[in-house]
């Protein structure tokens, strides 16, 4: 059985989101600064699950902000490395801790076929966009980060931009004050199908929070998003909401991705 799942707001959650009376540990640091955490339950659930599945991280963090996330890092203080783990949103796979070149150079050859190439998107993007920008940033050479102030974005101009890009390959997505701005092909799913092909048997289930997450806990063999996601209202009936949000949200999703176990292998002991 496989468990793909998104990090952050799915399993780790960041200090905006602490409840003081929960018991929590510090799972990222950067600078010194605790930055993202999970309670000790989710964690001793999450080892049982390492233990007895494939468990396969998939997050939009570029390689260097998923480094970060002590808890898939430093195996000696977990006892959790996984074999494959998924960044840049689907658009980098690493299997065995090394990157699969393969996956690699399919994604690099469908963004020099693209007509409209990165450098030039993101122009008309700040040609187009009236909000203010922080910043922008090409993460990993895949994805444009672009900040912005969460109060001022422009949501209407953002989905009216979103039809302009999709007829280009193009998508954009936001979330709070980051926006994405990326190649359409570059998705959790398309990279979970890639991984799929090469354990055709196993059973998955598929964790998310976020627009990035739709497809794929919705193609997965069974999908979880948590209370109060980006996503909740527009999932469908077979996609399991937790009835808690946050932390005891993630410790919930743990939960029922070992009782799903529990029955898919059952059933196979059955067979």
């Amino acid at each position: 059985m496989i468990f793909a799942t998104d990090l952050d707001r799915t399993l780790i959650y960041s200090n905006k989101f602490i409840d003081q009376a929960i018991s929590i540990e510090v799972v990222e640091q950067r600078d010194g600064k605790n930055i993202s955490y999970i309670t000790p339950k989710a964690l001793r659930l999450l080892k049982k699950i390492y233990e007895n599945m494939m468990v396969i991280p998939v997050t939009t963090r570029n390689r260097r902000q998923f480094a970060y996330i002590d808890l898939f890092q430093n195996e000696s203080r977990y006892g959790m490395k996984p074999y494959i783990h998924i960044i840049n949103n689907g658009g980098t796979i690493y299997i065995g801790g090394q990157e699969d070149k393969k996956w690699t150079y399919m994604v690099e050859a469908r963004i020099k076929a693209l007509v409209v190439q990165p450098e030039a998107m993101i122009q008309v993007f700040l040609e187009y966009y009236t909000g203010t920008i922080i910043s922008y940033t090409m993460s990993d050479g895949l994805l444009w980060l672009i900040l912005s102030k969460e109060e001022d974005v422009k949501k209407d101009e953002l989905e009216a931009f979103k039809h302009y890009a999709n007829a280009l390959g193009w998508d954009i997505m936001n979330q709070g004050r980051k926006t994405y701005l990326y190649p359409s092909f570059i998705n959790k799913w398309e990279a979970l199908s890639y991984i799929k092909k090469l354990y055709p048997k196993e059973y998955m289930v598929c964790a998310g929070d976020s627009e990035f997450d739709f497809e794929m806990i919705h193609q997965a063999d069974y999908g979880i998003t948590p209370k109060n996601s980006f996503i909740e209202e527009r999932c469908k009936a077979k996609i399991f909401r937790t009835k808690h949000k946050g932390l005891k949200g993630g410790e919930e999703i743990l939960e029922q991705v070992l009782m799903c176990y529990l029955a898919v292998e059952g059933t196979d002991k059955e067979k």
